[in-house]
């Protein structure tokens, strides 16, 4: 299979092409900060083998022959290990020698170490994208050096400020890169993240017991709680200020659980080595008192491969804003104001944090290395390196705005928002004649007022109507009442059911009606929650957007924006838009979803939904798993095909462009291998012979072998994208760049075709761009045709009227992945299909 390094990959990671043409040219500031090295050697790679391997001995056995590999490295000063290679700045002769050690045991055994060549016939230079493993590794240095502590590529400072219900942990992201017009460079961001106030024991026992309150103690699986709610969660532990990763909850070790103390541990607290227990440990050490014996221990994922790091859920405590924070409306507005900066504040923090990983002169004949500057300043000076303080200036285009068209009238977007002239009429505008309403007893008088107000606003608004609906009332309020009126009431001619929610327990009746209705009872749907249902203040607003997911819901598209042939020239085709995207819900870790969306129109209004559900357990196969995905994805598309031909009299589209959210720099392989080759079998099977006599084809749609043969474009969003960027040169100081912004030559390697897209406006924070990275082109059209296809469907959302961050096939899949793992978990009925049923 083709990888983004092969040096023959045709349409498979098409190179970097010329940069596009079209829109205005800006230069944006960014939080991009040069570093280079001035090393003329370069840097040379060396493997370095033991054997027998060091996990085969004991940890005292270990450090000896640790000493002794020391020895021999010395000689590659200054060096520094990344796995089993070792980087140095000198050309050595490889190097192999054998050596006995003395086990513990009194038995000898003979360790040979060898240093040779790592296969890089010249070394590493300065303009080489594989300089970065240097520029890592003085990154992790320089932020040792200000005790900042590291978990991938992010970096936290210690707790900082105190809210209500939670703390606040300040810290940063930062990860070496490449840009053609920047070459290397550190992408710095300041990142803020919260701490529960509770222990992870007081918040587990609060949980479980708010769990047995609503179903029979015995239906409550204790471990399976924890390990659901612990495992791949980041804590804190109180005892010394760090965070951790957990790796899994171990119930077979517990506080009362003895280990072996280290010599050097026992002398540095005064005690004999030996066995001690964790309650002994902690509160000899750490001076703290473990009041439950018997609570599980949390292993957390440790920086060495040798150490087990276990940590007390007592002592400890969850990260990050639970969905009850989230609806603490208060606290929000607290987190936000302290998290959400502006664009001038963000960039100066971004200098801020790159002054203070590293400042100063090098130049210095003697450096004091006692302080953590002279640590940095020697650093810098042994590897040669510089690291700018001021941002990298970047060469952007801003693509031509948008034309969105209302019933008869069009408007063009400047600040990629069209809210006010959404009451302008649908394009095709629906009409309820039999639906449901259902709400509890005590919501009457506010039902009442919300159906005067949808009837008011869609009929002059959108030029819908509303007939009289069918109204039952909930008077107990629970799921199971609610079930059994769907299962009585909701027939095949009904268009719409929609629920208020009552205010006690809205989240389990909101799961119920989602199952029963896209699975038993197929249905279009809408739920109003009972908090949105008394926003009286912005009853209009809310009352609006409600008949806007009900138009769209019932194949009633909102709007249109211009596809023209001059801009999108692939849409003057057959073109068949698609978006992937995977979702796994830590409630039910048991299953992930992935979700498949495609257009059906030349207008991108009509799309074909489905969902597939994948064991978990597969995961545990990372080959299995990915081929599991793959199978899917070829069903997905065969019936998309069919769907897309039974909407267009019989033809199969001639473009297909697939956009896949939700992907990793680690991803990218994996995709390219497994899930490009997936959408490409799926053509190959699909020719003429496979589609009835009386569907028509054309010779687009067919090769002179009667196989089908469309241009394919898969094109990968990606995920966790720090950059950021900055308009400079207004009074007011830095701003977002405007929607359209594109920032070209940027893909996570030196020459693949890649992109950045600023699609939204944002008023407040800085604007978030998303990331492309082209993995398969056959097509032939423009760089700036794709650019402008892609800042053109992140208009047609028709849950947002506005651009959003990612084009509307990618966003409907994430919606609909989102729905259908958190409240589902089932296959969607094959008649909601072809709706957008999961906005």
């Amino acid at each position: 299979m083709v990888s983004p390094n092969s040096s023959e990959r045709g349409p498979f990671w098409p190179i970097q092409r010329a940069a596009g043409t079209t829109g205005y040219s800006v230069k944006l500031a960014s939080n991009f900060f040069q570093i280079s090295c001035d090393a003329k050697e370069g840097l040379h790679s060396y493997s370095v083998s033991v054997l027998p391997e060091l996990p085969s001995f004991t940890k005292p056995d270990q450090h000896v022959i640790q000493e002794e590999l020391n020895k021999r490295m010395k000689l590659f000063s200054p060096f520094f290990m990344k796995g089993s290679l070792l980087y140095s700045r000198h050309h050595i002769p490889d190097t192999s020698e054998d050596f006995e050690v003395t086990c513990g045991d009194g038995s000898r055994v003979v360790v040979s170490i060898s240093i040779a060549n790592a296969g890089e016939e010249l070394p590493i230079t300065a303009t080489s994208k594989n300089m970065s493993v240097l520029y890592e590794y003085v990154l992790d240095k320089l932020a040792s050096f200000k005790n900042h502590q590291k978990l991938g590529n992010l970096f936290y400072n210690k707790v900082n400020r105190d809210i209500e219900k939670l703390q606040v942990v300040g810290g940063f992201s930062c990860s070496a890169g490449f840009m053609k017009d920047v070459g290397h460079y550190l992408t710095v961001d300041s990142l803020y993240r919260a701490i529960h106030r509770k222990t992870v024991l007081e918040s587990m026992i609060q949980y479980i017991d708010s769990l047995m309150a609503e179903v029979a103690m015995e239906q409550v699986d204790v471990e399976s709680e924890w390990r659901r709610r612990c495992e791949n969660a980041l804590v804190f532990a109180f005892n010394n200020g760090r965070m951790y990763r957990v790796k899994r909850v171990r119930f077979d070790v517990t506080p009362s659980t003895t280990f072996t103390l280290s010599g050097g541990k026992a002398k540095k607290g005064g005690v004999g080595s030996g066995e001690m227990s964790y309650i002994d440990f902690y509160r000899r050490f750490h001076n703290r008192i473990i009041y439950d014996p018997n609570q599980p221990m949390l292993e957390a994922v440790s920086e060495k491969k040798s150490e087990t790091v276990l940590l007390v859920p007592e002592l400890c405590a969850l990260t990050g804003l639970t969905d009850e924070m989230k609806k603490d409306r208060m606290l929000m507005q607290e987190v936000l104001q302290y998290s959400r900066i502006g664009t001038g504040e963000k960039l100066n923090q971004c200098v801020a944090i790159c002054r203070d990983l590293f400042s100063g002169n090098t130049s210095a004949p003697v450096i004091d290395t006692s302080s953590s500057l002279g640590k940095a300043r020697h650093l810098m000076k042994e590897w040669k390196c510089t690291l700018s303080q001021v941002p990298a200036r970047v060469e952007a285009r801003v693509l031509d705005a948008c034309t969105v068209s209302f019933g008869n009238k069009s408007y063009v977007v400047e600040d990629g928002n069209f809210q006010r002239w959404t009451r302008n009429g649908s394009q095709c505008p629906v009409h309820l004649t039999r639906w449901i309403i259902i709400h509890a007893e005590i919501d009457r008088q506010m039902v009442d007022m919300w159906l005067r107000s949808m009837r008011e606003l869609g009929g002059s608004g959108f030029g819908m109507t509303f007939g009289e609906p069918m109204r039952l009332v909930l008077m107990n309020g629970g799921a199971d009442e609610l079930k059994r009126m769907l299962l009585d009431h909701v027939t095949a001619d009904v268009q719409l059911v929609m629920l208020f929610t009552p205010q006690k327990d809205s989240n389990k009746l909101y799961k119920a009606f989602k199952q029963v209705t896209t699975t038993v009872r197929p249905c279009i749907t809408q739920v109003v929650k009972s908090e949105t249902m008394r926003k009286r203040q912005s009853i209009v607003a809310i009352v609006t957007r409600v008949v806007m997911q009900i138009s769209a819901k019932l194949l009633g598209p909102l709007w249109h924006v211009n596809l023209d042939s001059e801009h999108t020239p692939m849409m003057s085709e057959p073109t068949m838009l698609v978006g992937i995207d995977s979702f796994e819900n830590k409630e039910y870790p048991r299953k992930s979803v992935i979700a498949f969306v495609a257009s059906l129109d030349a207008f991108a209004s009509q799309y074909f939904s489905t969902t597939v559900l994948i064991d978990d357990i597969s995961r545990e196969e990372p080959a299995r798993y990915c081929d599991l995905v793959a199978q899917k994805i070829r069903l997905c598309m065969h019936e998309a095909f069919e769907a897309f031909a039974d909407s267009n009299d019989g033809i199969l589209p001639t473009n297909i462009f697939v956009y896949r959210n939700s992907v990793s720099k680690h991803d990218m392989t994996r995709i390219g291998q497994f899930e490009v080759e997936a959408v490409l079998d799926s053509i190959k099977a699909t020719n003429s012979e496979t589609w009835d006599a009386e569907h028509q084809t054309t010779t687009a749609t067919k090769t002179r072998e009667c196989a089908y043969d469309p241009h394919l474009t898969f094109i990968m969003c990606m995920k966790h994208v720090p950059a950021r960027f900055f308009m400079m040169g207004s009074p007011d100081g830095p701003s977002n760049p405007p929607p359209g912004t594109v920032i070209e030559h940027v893909a996570p390697g030196t020459d693949l075709y890649g992109f950045y897209l600023v699609n939204q406006h944002v008023s407040r924070g800085s604007a978030a761009p998303t990331q492309y990275v082209v993995a398969y082109d056959s097509s032939g059209f423009s760089e700036d045709a794709i650019h402008h296809l892609t800042f053109r469907l992140s208009h047609m959302y028709y849950n947002f009227p506005g651009g959003v961050r990612l084009p509307a096939p990618a966003q409907y899949a994430k919606k609909l992945a989102h729905m259908v793992a958190t409240s589902v978990q089932a296959d969607v009925h094959p008649r909601l299909k072809e709706t957008l049923f999961y906005l």
